[in-house]
């Protein structure tokens, strides 16, 4: 029983995001007696943040069914109780030696081994299958009781793969270096040039010096050990580099200003040539130092602390990914400006007999300019989306999902405040994508206030936030929903929210009657995307042009992703929309994230009227459900996972999909 439920499983194994792959080396169908069985497991795991750590489960189903689980332990290799191998993971490429002995007579039959990921602290034998984190990695074999057909002269383990290799880029030449492996004797080094050429040399030392090479070309590296008797041992990852002809980091930018306002501070600097992107460092008097990866020269740090004083330097990086040293560091205060007292202008007196008509000054900015607008009746218009919300943000408070979609289905003028005449079904629960066109980013709590100028306050607009917890949304499956929540603005929940859990209520309607008669299909001024018939696409929503053709690169490391996105021009991948060298690069991490749309997978991308889940050509062309590229970094570098719309960080050595961009989003 206990192997028919690891096996279910193991089946039903989900993806978080993050890369989690196990590979076993490949066995013969049947070993016999004399002959020697190695079998080694491959971890290759990149977690999608610390908070998402995993354990290794490995097991191995015995001729008789019954279950062993591989354990941490020398002398007890493997044991009948459910346990993990290895816990607490979060990045890692280690090689296990799962058996390396030689087959006798009496264990004959057939042996098949499982490795999986599960999440932390959970059991796979007594937990639900959502525990499993990665892919069900399974090899079988058959052990026989008689000798093989041919003598076996000696039975031979392979070496492992060395680790840590290192390729560091020169003047037309490479540097690799890696750790020794007990008992190599020498080891192979094997390179491969993007044009397609390369070879292997067997050298005695830890590195070797590849000379002779062309600078601005790839080269990708592997290395294996090799034993005494001239047998090859498993090969090392594969690490990259890009010989370059004197080129340094540019120099550190200048001229700059920090101007204070309200809430915020706007950095700027002199443009440094030869820059592809800066790295902006702040710190908070006592505080932390952070940064933020930008395009421009110019940076608005919004969501500030009024009366803290907060410093701040930039840094430049090349198309080469080269940093240049720190800039000089200036500071900041911002705070409430001083309101402007008009002068006293002395009127002279009135000519006619009648006053004129007193003329109230309207306020500034008008309510037409406003973000939201109290209708008076217990609603607020949203003036950006046209959506009307309840005033009140709390009139349910907790409420598990069913029941959240009945009472706001059922909510109608003279409840919560209402008058506003509504009836039954006019009220739902908003959207995923309603909730993200919701918040402010500036703030934190992320919602601003009425006048859309600052962070928002009890009843300006809106009554009863509850800043600190979820709300639903409408958008989910049968078994989990995705909710919302103010604080970190927005974070929206896969898997840790259960239609059983309960969180907060806050109803929204459109601006017009549930019952009117269906409307045509949106016109291509309201669609998500345009087609602009030149190799382009824009994004309505943001304003950025996307590159077509999404898999015009290929997979290359981080480097080589920011060189090509900045190279490209016109009448390079289907485009003729006049581009220059320059106008195009890599995503920033928050334009992926308004880039995706979570209601679907493979991809969590929506097509071109913004209706439905995008296919082939619709807008774009040959979209990988795979891990792209991102410009932010900082010691590691952010991309994300088409497959399910998730943003993680990944170190810059690995090979990743490349989609361009160009034009500013304003984030």
């Amino acid at each position: 029983m206990k192997k028919l439920v690891f096996l279910l499983l193991l089946c039903l194994t989900q993806t978080v995001g993050a890369t989690a792959e196990l590979t076993f080396s490949p066995l013969k169908p049947t070993y016999h007696v004399g002959e020697c069985i190695s079998l080694k497991l491959q971890e290759n795991l990149q977690a999608a943040s610390r908070f998402h750590r995993v354990d290794l489960w490995v097991a191995v189903q015995l001729p008789s069914s019954d279950l062993l689980f591989m354990t941490p332990l020398a002398f007890t290799p493997f044991s009948p109780i459910p346990q993990l191998f290895r816990e607490s993971l979060e990045a890692t490429k280690k090689v296990h030696d799962i058996l390396d002995f030689e087959v006798v007579v009496g264990l004959s039959g057939h042996y098949i081994f499982y490795a999986a990921y599960v999440k932390e602290g959970k059991n796979p034998i007594t937990d639900s299958f959502s525990v499993l984190q990665s892919n069900l990695a399974e090899v079988s074999t058959t052990l026989s009781d008689e000798p093989p057909l041919t003598p076996v002269v000696d039975c031979v383990s392979v070496l492992p793969s060395p680790s840590n290799p290192f390729a560091e880029a020169g003047d037309t030449s490479v540097l690799l270096s890696w750790e020794p492996v007990t008992d190599a004797d020498s080891y192979v080094v094997y390179w491969q040039a993007s044009d397609g050429s390369g070879a292997s040399i067997s050298v005695k030392a830890t590195s070797y010096m590849h000379e002779g090479l062309i600078n601005g070309v790839s080269y990708r590296y592997s290395v294996t050990a090799m034993d005494t008797m001239g047998v090859e041992g498993i090969a090392s990852i594969t690490v990259a580099a890009i010989p370059n002809a004197g080129v340094t980091p540019p120099p550190a930018p200048t001229a700059l200003s920090a101007e204070a306002g309200n809430a915020q501070v706007v950095f700027t600097w002199q443009a440094v040539t030869g820059a592809a992107s800066y790295t902006v460092y702040w710190q908070s008097a006592g505080g932390a130092v952070e940064s933020r990866s930008v395009s421009g020269t110019v940076f608005t740090h919004k969501g500030l602390v009024n009366g803290t004083s907060y410093t701040y330097w930039v840094t430049a990086m090349n198309a080469a990914g080269l940093e240049s040293s720190p800039s000089a560091s200036i500071a900041a205060t911002p705070e409430v400006a001083p309101p402007v007292v008009p002068p006293i202008v002395v009127e002279p007196p009135p000519i006619v007999v009648e006053p004129p008509p007193v003329v109230e000054s309207p306020p500034s900015p008008s309510p037409s300019s406003y973000r939201y607008t109290d209708n008076g009746n217990g609603t607020v218009t949203d003036n950006r989306s046209g959506l009307i919300w309840l005033k009140n943000a709390n009139c349910f408070g907790r409420q598990a999902w069913d029941t959240a979609e009945q009472i706001v289905a059922s909510l109608a003028n003279g409840q919560c405040g209402l008058s506003d005449g509504s009836t039954s079904g006019m009220w739902r629960l908003p959207t995923e994508d309603e909730w993200r066109a919701m918040v402010d980013k500036s703030y934190s709590p992320a919602l601003s206030n009425a006048a859309g100028t600052g962070q928002w306050t009890e009843g300006d607009a809106f009554s009863g936030v509850q800043s600190d917890d979820d709300y639903w949304s409408s958008s989910g499956t049968n078994v989990t929903t995705r909710a919302i929540r103010w604080n970190d603005g927005p974070y929206f929940g896969y898997g840790d929210y259960s239609r059983y859990n309960t969180n907060y209520v806050w109803p929204v309607r459109d601006g017009n009657s549930p019952i009117a008669e269906s409307s045509p299909s949106p016109a291509p001024s309201s669609y998500r995307y345009t087609d602009n018939g030149n190799g382009t696409v824009t994004d309505n929503r943001s304003g950025l042009i996307w590159l077509k053709d999404a898999n015009c690169f290929g997979e290359q490391d981080w480097g080589t992703a920011m060189q090509s996105a900045a190279n490209l021009a016109n009448g390079e991948c289907g485009l003729s929309d006049s581009s220059t060298l320059g106008m195009w690069r890599l995503p920033i991490k928050e334009e992926w994230e308004a880039m995706v749309d979570r209601n679907y997978s493979n991809p969590a991308l929506s097509n071109v009227t913004g209706t439905g889940q995008l296919t082939e050509g619709d807008p774009f062309l040959s979209v990988q459900w795979n891990v792209y590229w991102s410009s932010t970094h900082v010691s590691t570098t952010y991309a994300v996972n088409l497959f399910d719309g998730f943003v993680f960080t990944i170190g810059k050595d690995f090979s990743n999909y490349v989609w361009p961009v160009r034009g500013w989003s304003g984030y």
